[in-house]
């Protein structure tokens, strides 16, 4: 059975946000995993939304600073040629 892909409005409402919210956490690299569909086609395989989500869950504020503290964000500084 083929997978379903959904374009990027039916996966910016699945998450409840806008679909240029969705655009700027792709370019930024903190959204799901996408789909290049084509050339000017972005989709999404539902799978991937939920997995994405589901790594965001906490059960408290403290939990989501422990685990952001754990795992923080790469620094542009480290992205610098030359760093290795």
């Amino acid at each position: 059975m083929p997978q379903v892909i959904l374009r990027a409005g039916e996966a910016a409402k699945r998450l409840n946000i806008t679909p240029r919210t969705l655009a700027r956490w792709r370019v930024s690299g903190i959204g799901p995993a996408y789909v290049r569909v084509g050339p000017r086609c972005i989709g999404y395989l539902p799978a991937d939304i939920d997995r994405w989500a589901d790594a965001r869950r906490f059960t408290s504020r403290a939990a989501e600073l422990i685990a952001d503290m754990a795992n923080p964000p790469p620094s542009a500084a480290d992205n610098r040629p030359g760093r290795d």
